[in-house]
C-alpha cells in the first residue's frame, strides 16, 4: 500500500493428509475501500468526493484487522467443493498476514490457521495441525494485490450517493451507496465474473477519513445467489501486531 508496499494475498490448493484433502480458496476480501467524511448531502458528486478523500488515508495505513463474512440465505443452495465462510485476522502492510480461515467442505465445516508473505504462504492442516508451505509462485490464479484492489474499488463505485450516519461500533461514519461491477471486485472474489452489477455500500469513519465495513450483495460469481453478501469490516487501524511464520513440514 504506503510507499509501493504491495501486499497480496492469493489462492493456494493445498494438498493435506489423507483425513483431509481441501482445496483452499483464499481471496481477502479486504480490499481497502473508501473512506470519506463530512456532511451527508444527496449529492453524487459529494459521494464521489468522499471516496476519493479516502485514498490517501487509507494508503498511509501500516496495519490493521479485518473479518470477511459471506452471509448466504438460508434456502440457497451451498455451492460444490470449498466454499469460504469466513476469515479473520491482521494485515501487515510489511507484506504479511495472520488468519483463522473458516470453509464449509462439501457441507462439512473445516477452520485452519493461515499466515502469508509475500513470497511464501503457510496453510495449517486442520486434521494434523502441521504447517504446509506452498511458494507464493505456485498460486493458480497468481498475484491479487490488495492496495491496487482497494484503489479500484475507490475509482469504480458507480452512482455514489451518501445515504445518511450510522455508527459502526463506536465510530459514527457516514454511508455511501452504489453500485460495482463484479470485474471490479476480481482483487477480493478472485473467481468474480458476473455481468450484473453489485450493490455496494461503505461506511466512512467521519473524523479519520478511514473505512470501517464495507458490503457488497449480488452475484459475484456466475451462478451464485443474487442475495448473497459479502461484508468486511475493518478495525485496530496502525496498531502493533506481530505476526510469527510458522514452522513448515513441507
Amino acid at each position: 500500500m504506503a510507499h509501493g508496499s504491495a501486499l497480496r494475498i492469493r489462492v493456494w490448493h493445498v494438498s493435506l493428509s489423507a483425513a483431509v484433502s481441501l482445496t483452499v480458496l483464499i481471496v481477502l476480501c479486504l480490499g481497502l475501500v473508501p473512506s470519506g467524511c463530512g456532511k451527508p448531502s444527496a449529492s453524487g458528486a459529494d459521494a464521489g468526493a468522499l471516496l476519493a478523500e479516502a485514498v490517501a488515508p487509507m494508503e498511509a495505513l501500516s496495519s490493521f484487522h479485518f473479518t470477511y463474512t459471506v452471509i448466504r440465505p438460508a434456502d440457497a443452495p451451498a455451492p460444490p467443493g470449498t466454499e469460504i465462510a469466513g476469515i479473520e485476522g491482521d494485515v501487515s502492510l510489511e507484506g504479511l498476514m495472520e488468519a483463522v480461515v473458516d470453509v464449509n467442505q462439501s457441507g462439512v465445516p473445516l477452520q485452519f490457521k493461515f499466515v502469508a508473505t509475500n513470497d511464501v504462504h503457510y496453510v495449517q492442516n486442520p486434521a494434523s495441525q502441521e504447517w504446509q508451505s506452498v511458494p507464493a509462485s505456485l498460486s493458480p490464479v497468481g498475484d491479487l494485490n490488495l492496495s491496487a484492489g482497494a484503489v479500484l474499488i475507490l475509482e469504480r463505485v458507480q452512482q455514489p450517493t451518501e445515504a445518511g450516519a450510522e455508527k459502526v461500533g463506536d465510530t459514527a461514519c457516514v454511508k455511501v451507496v452504489g453500485k460495482i461491477a463484479a470485474q471490479d471486485i476480481a482483487d477480493l472474489v478472485s473467481a468474480a465474473d458476473a455481468q450484473e452489477l453489485l450493490d455496494c455500500t461503505i461506511w466512512l469513519g467521519k473524523d479519520d477519513h478511514l473505512v470501517r465495513r464495507i458490503q457488497t450483495v449480488g452475484a459475484a460469481v456466475s451462478g451464485e445467489d443474487k442475495r448473497l453478501k459479502r461484508l468486511i469490516e475493518l478495525s485496530a487501524f496502525n496498531e502493533a501486531v506481530d505476526i510469527q511464520l510458522p514452522p513448515s513440514t513441507g
